[in-house]
């Protein structure tokens, strides 16, 4: 390991993985678009804001139960064919949202798009390390994080310029042709066959318990589960700050997720590049990047300006990034026959934490409003996230 910490790879050098996240930029944008259409066209059919949330829990709620089904399938199947065959079933729904005239069934499928997606999800992390070498691992989950910033900024944009122009079912077409093409990049990539040989391996989800014995897997799925209990509040918070505390209406909520966006994609990036943070263990990175992202949200929410405020943001986010890639890392590093199950335990407990955290940040601010909030999400995170390293290291 010490002859590649001043290693600065190219993405060139990585040709495969260079595939896959050209993959994911292509359906990512097409998320972001199918995203931006069904919200419209929910709100423009019933007029209601609990619609809009029943979209919101129906998503979840799909990820929650999916996710854990993602994680055994990517530990019993070849994981690029979980992928290809996870995109072209997703092809096939969101073309169906065209036909969808009802609220309910839009819903449904909404949901069952969602779902499709967390079946995938543990698979195209646990590929990851077939495609890079071992030493590029974490560079490999910082441009991770880059790429979910790049399409939260990108797509956002274009999927809200999309609709303008196409309308919402031409807005369903393209993020079906969008899965299409996904799945056509991933045929290029090795199938990631998972170890221990077919015949051997358990495939029960909680086989994969045991390997949490390791202390930086164990922190890894810990700060997973903990993070979004206080972050998951922001994706509140951010109509809040924009609408009641500073009163920029629409332009400060494009402006608050275009630097949530920036920060990922400069955050991700950095953490490959700079050799420094190549010396650093990932299991030190990942707490103190989460727990500047709490001092930061702190911050935010003391705020004068909107300004001051998407620079904090900025920089939360370039933080989140950089514990994120640690902990991709971190959970990388899982025997490669449960690889797939532990990645699925974490994303699964975080679904759950994000639910829980935008549940109750929703009450508190009607009774308290956006910025006591903010200040007790921010500081959560901190004292969440000290403690957690605590009892790890203990």
């Amino acid at each position: 390991m010490r002859g590649h910490v001043g290693d600065v790879p190219r993405l060139r050098e990585e040709p495969r993985f260079a595939r896959l996240l050209a993959s994911d930029f292509v359906s990512g944008v097409g998320d972001q678009l199918n995203r931006v259409a069904v919200l419209a066209l929910v709100y423009q059919v019933s007029g209601s804001g609990y619609a809009v949330s029943a979209v919101l829990v129906a998503r979840m709620l799909a990820t929650i139960v999916a996710a854990p089904f993602g994680a055994v399938l990517a530990d019993w199947l070849p994981r690029r064919d979980v992928l290809v065959v996870s995109g072209l079933v997703r092809m096939i729904v969101a073309l169906a949202m065209v036909f969808s005239h009802g609220l309910v069934l839009l819903i449904a499928l909404v949901a069952l798009l969602e779902a499709l997606s967390a079946l995938s999800t543990p698979a195209r992390s646990a590929l990851i390390p077939h495609l890079v070498r071992e030493h590029r691992v974490m560079w490999a989950n910082g441009l991770d994080q880059g790429m979910f910033g790049l399409i939260m900024a990108v797509g956002s944009f274009a999927g809200g310029a999309a609709l303008a122009l196409i309308g919402t079912s031409g807005a369903f077409v393209a993020n079906s042709a969008s899965f299409l093409l996904s799945s056509l990049l991933l045929l290029g990539l090795p199938r990631g066959i998972p170890g221990g040989g077919a015949e051997k391996r358990d495939r029960r989800l909680l086989a994969a318990l045991p390997a949490l014995a390791d202390p930086g897997l164990r922190l890894s799925v810990l700060l997973s589960a903990v993070w979004p209990l206080a972050g998951g509040a922001l994706s509140v918070l951010i109509t809040a700050y924009s609408f009641d505390t500073f009163h920029a209406g629409g332009f400060g909520i494009g402006l608050l997720y275009s630097a949530l966006g920036a920060g990922y994609l400069v955050g991700g990036v950095a953490i490959g590049r700079l050799p420094a943070l190549a010396r650093v263990r990932p299991t030190r990175i990942a707490p103190v990047s989460f727990a500047v992202e709490g001092v930061c949200h702190v911050l935010v929410s003391q705020s004068p300006t909107l300004w001051l405020a998407t620079g904090l943001l900025f920089a939360g986010a370039c933080s989140a990034a950089c514990g994120n890639a640690a902990i991709g890392k971190l959970l990388m590093g899982a025997p490669d026959d449960v690889r797939g199950r532990v990645i699925g335990i974490s994303k699964g407990l975080a679904a759950c934490g994000q639910i829980t955290s935008m549940a109750v940040a929703g009450v508190l601010l009607e009774a308290a409003g956006a910025r006591p909030v903010g200040f007790g999400s921010g500081a959560l995170l901190v004292v969440l996230v000290v403690v957690t390293g605590w009892m790890v290291r203990r």
